[in-house]
């Protein structure tokens, strides 16, 4: 498909992006991923920021791990979001980068309200195995959900030990 052809088809998508109905949005978040159109991937970006839909929003942010440019700055915004599923999935998308800014991400998610967005946080601490998490992991040593306190272990071991942990 010539330069011109996959600009056609990517337009109408990115103009989906913003129809009122939610499948219609989740099914072109599955689709535009496999154009490499930079329209497109600021497209994303921009639809991450508002997107109140777990579904659509966890398919944007398969989309953005695909486009590094778009990928962090994006997936930073989305950790913020109003919405406990896709913080998940954007701390998701962070984990186990070592860079300054996605660190600094994962620390703050450490102290998110919902229980899968700590021990993705945690998860991703671990594998980027980053000494500046250490005091926040200990705070969240005696976390009431077992899985974040399983993570926040895991993490504060690799860090200590110099290892990193596989990513699941």
């Amino acid at each position: 498909m010539g330069r011109k052809t996959a600009s056609l088809t990517t337009h109408p998508l990115i103009d989906a992006l913003d129809d009122p109905n939610a499948e219609v949005r989740e099914w072109v978040a599955r689709t535009l991923p496999a154009n490499s159109d930079r329209h497109a991937a600021a497209a994303v970006r921009d639809r991450l920021a508002v997107e109140t839909n777990a579904e659509v929003s966890e398919w944007l942010i398969r989309g953005l791990n695909t486009r590094a440019p778009e990928r962090v700055d994006a997936l930073i915004i989305a950790t913020s979001s109003g919405t406990a599923e896709v913080r998940k999935w954007a701390v998701r998308g962070l984990g186990g980068e070592t860079d300054a800014r996605i660190v600094d991400t994962l620390i703050s998610t450490l102290g998110d309200s919902d229980d899968e967005v700590r021990e993705w946080s945690a998860r991703g601490l671990a594998v980027c195995g980053n000494e500046r998490a250490l005091p926040a992991l200990q705070a969240l040593e005696q976390d009431p959900n077992d899985e974040v306190r399983e993570w926040v272990g895991r993490a504060i071991n690799a860090i200590r030990c110099g290892q990193v942990q596989a990513r699941d």
